[in-house]
């Protein structure tokens, strides 16, 4: 099976490749048969031009075959010239050279009229195919002439480039057109007799200008040309460099003519060449005007089509959808509200239009929804908004908000601007709830069970980020370390009950003397308690340390055994200037000095020797208050 595919793709590649071989030797034939015997250059020179359509066309397989047939048609024809074998050969195989130079540069983004219609496109082919190539292949058969037959090497040069820039400007944008479906649109069924008439009418008057000799009338001939392009567009033009090249080369070429008149025959020739050129360059010119503005018409007419669908989609959408949806102009002014942004709203949807988006919003919000809305203004696309609008019983909505742009195709122009928004009121309810859990859930991690002071985690924490500011702004840091006396000779005579009741009166108390911002009191273990003073003066600490002592001997817990109910504490007191050292540095000293108030008897405080106000570490000495 897959050698049969094999064979006949390749009876179908040597099939074509003959047809190749056949049409553009006959051009080659047709080109040398009109020209004297004693000149070696054509007046121009489609060959190349077709060879160059062809192999544009083809699958990129085929290319090398198209290649090797052109070789062999062309140098049919000039073997049939009269050329020897070595001549037609070297001729033969610049052309080859030149047409593959042009494909090279042009493949695969020359295929088809479409590309040699836009301005980038005809620009690349007449660098590649009417300059370089010819240019080349112009050297290399002023060369071979030159050494052959003796020709003048800048002649050759001159009239070979000449030939072919004309020969490829003509043929090959006409072939890749006939291959195309421009053409095969301008004769349409129902478009050929318009075709057919402006044909008619082109000929009509290009003819009689180049029949006669007396006037130089030959630039008149462009006249019928834009008229056709103005008609037909980009085919008009090939239309019109087809019709125009014989008409001007056959009436030159038999003397006749304003550009025969009164010219040798050598100078007959390059008139009609340099005529065909600006031809060429004219029509192109006009072709790829009308190209671009035929684009232009249909990319507008396609815009209005899209914006009606756009328009039709969005408003179905829009009415249907959960989401609220509003549209603005650049300035935030709503000029369409959908029935469920409405909804959302609590309003009619009249009566949002007109107001600004702002105004829907609370004042809070106002400035994230003006920043998202000038980022939109700059064609971007902002991050989601979570805003709380108001509606228009005065309760609040929270809704998830984006925002999206919508730019004009063509001139990239922000024209208005689209809001959805999404009813999240039940979610952020849940937030707040998950919120207050987390927090109260936090509070009880920090919070000692039995007295409802902090916990010593809690403490630990606070010493850790008072110290750090402290630190920074240069005050001091006062501790107290408190013990109950004898506590748990207490606890082991009265019970626990009792001596749970007992440690919750003393935390009681601690929390009523220590009530500043910067105070902090928490159960450090046991019956040991602690007390933090942030942004005291050294020796505040000591004096709240011997009020409290005083306060707790105050303190009443009646019992069986215990009628007066006397509580006493020891209490050890350190204070700091923060600097270079660490606030377990602090909490030591004050740890001491509890020791040596217990070591001391109990029922007192006692002051750790203050540190110099300066970076150096705390000193652990102490010394009774």
């Amino acid at each position: 099976m897959g050698d049969a595919v094999g064979y006949r793709r390749a009876w179908r590649t040597l099939a074509a490749s003959l047809g190749v071989a056949v049409v553009v030797g006959a051009s080659a034939w047709a080109s040398l048969a009109v020209i004297g015997p004693d000149s070696r250059v054509a007046v121009i020179w489609p060959g190349n031009g077709l060879l160059l359509a062809l192999v544009l066309r083809a699958p990129l397989a085929r290319a090398p075959a198209y290649l090797l047939a052109g070789l062999l048609g062309t140098l049919a024809a000039d073997l049939l010239r009269g050329d020897s074998g070595g001549m037609a050969l070297a001729l033969a195989g610049c052309d080859s050279v030149e047409v593959l130079v042009a494909a090279s540069l042009l493949h695969p983004r020359g295929s088809g009229v479409a590309g040699l219609a836009s301005g980038a496109g005809l620009v690349r082919f007449a660098v590649a195919a009417v300059g370089v190539a010819p240019l080349l292949g112009a050297a290399f058969a002023a060369e071979v002439l030159s050494g052959f037959a003796g020709f003048d090497e800048g002649r050759v040069l001159r009239s070979w480039f000449a030939a072919d820039a004309l020969g490829t400007a003509f043929a090959t944008p006409l072939v890749l057109g006939l291959a195309g479906s421009e053409l095969r649109t301008l004769f349409a069924r129902t478009r050929w007799p318009w075709t057919l008439a402006l044909i008619v009418a082109f000929l009509a008057c290009a003819v009689p200008i180049f029949a006669q000799s007396r006037l130089a009338l030959s630039a008149l001939a462009f006249l019928p040309m834009v008229a056709l392009v103005e008609a037909l567009g980009f085919a008009g033009a090939m239309l019109s460099v087809v019709l125009l090249t014989p008409v001007a080369l056959g009436f030159t070429l038999a003397g006749r003519g304003p550009l025969a008149f009164g010219a040798a025959p050598g100078l007959a020739v390059v008139s009609v060449q340099l005529y065909l050129l600006a031809s060429l360059v004219m029509a192109y010119a006009l072709g790829a005007i009308a190209a671009a503005r035929s684009g232009a018409i249909a990319a507008l007419a396609e815009r209005e089509r899209s914006l009606a669908r756009s328009e039709a989609r969005f408003r179905l959408l829009a009415e249907n959808a959960d989401d609220g949806m509003l549209r603005c102009r650049p300035d935030g002014v709503c000029h369409a509200v959908s029935p469920a942004m409405a909804g959302l709203l609590g309003l009619a949807a009249e009566q949002a239009v007109g107001r600004t988006i702002l105004d829907l919003v609370r004042p809070a919000d106002r400035a994230a929804l003006e920043q998202a809305l000038g980022e939109a203004r700059g064609g971007s696309l902002p991050a989601p908004l979570t805003l709380s609008c108001t509606r228009a019983d005065g309760d609040a909505v929270w809704v998830e908000a984006r925002i999206c742009p919508l730019t004009d195709p063509l001139t990239g122009v922000v024209e208005e601007i689209v809001l959805r928004a999404r009813d999240i009121s039940a979610r952020k309810a849940e937030e707040a709830r998950q919120m207050a859990a987390n927090a109260a859930l936090e509070a009880l991690a920090a919070t000692d069970a039995l007295t409802g002071l902090g916990n010593r985690r809690q403490f630990d924490a606070l010493l850790q980020r008072e110290w750090r500011r402290a630190a920074r702004d240069g005050s001091a840091l006062g501790l107290l370390m408190i013990d109950v006396d004898f506590f748990k000779r207490y606890n082991d005579r009265y019970g626990h009950p009792q001596g749970d009741a007992c440690l919750r009166a003393v935390a009681e108390a601690i929390g009523a003397a220590f009530r500043r911002p910067g105070d902090m009191a928490a159960r450090y273990g046991g019956e040991e308690f602690a007390v933090l003073l942030a942004g005291s003066e050294i020796g505040a600490a000591a004096l709240a340390a011997e009020r409290l002592r005083g306060v707790l001997a105050g303190l009443s817990l009646p019992h069986e055994g215990n009628p007066r109910g006397i509580v006493t504490v020891s209490i050890g007191v350190a204070d700091a200037w923060p600097g270079q050292g660490a606030p377990e540095e602090l909490l030591a000293a004050a740890d001491n000095a509890l020791y040596e108030a217990k070591r001391q008897g109990r029922n007192r405080v006692v002051r750790a020797r203050p540190a110099r106000r300066s970076p150096g570490p705390l000193r652990s000495r102490v010394a009774a208050a």
